[in-house]
């Protein structure tokens, strides 16, 4: 199983972008908190800035709905990528997350 969830907040306003074959995209940039326990029993905050990209109706509601400091939790899969550069010939890789769901976290004002 590769699924991952993030619940967090969004670090900016997402943007819809047209991929060159047509599909809409978009990044979510969310921040995501993390408390834990030394064994002195110290408490420490790290926060982790996941990128998950949405494709298509997902990608074209989540701009419509959701805006810089949005609470939100994303359903993703981790994926890995890898290709050739042309310039060098050189073996190259990333790793990003594909957006499968997201859920709204905030009840909308009335």
């Amino acid at each position: 199983m590769n699924n991952c969830i993030f619940l967090g907040n969004l670090t900016r306003d997402p943007e819809l972008i047209i991929s060159p074959n047509g599909t809409p995209q978009c990044d979510l940039a969310i921040a995501v908190n993390h408390i834990y326990y030394t064994p002195d029993n110290i408490k420490h905050e790290k926060t982790s800035f996941p990128l998950v990209r949405f494709f298509g109706n997902r990608a074209e509601h989540a701009v419509k709905h959701f805006r810089l400091g949005s609470r939100i939790s994303v359903e993703c899969r981790y994926v890995t990528e890898s290709w050739e550069d042309k310039a060098t010939g050189e073996k190259r890789g990333r790793s990003r997350f594909d957006g499968i769901n997201w859920h709204f976290c905030e009840a909308k004002p009335v």
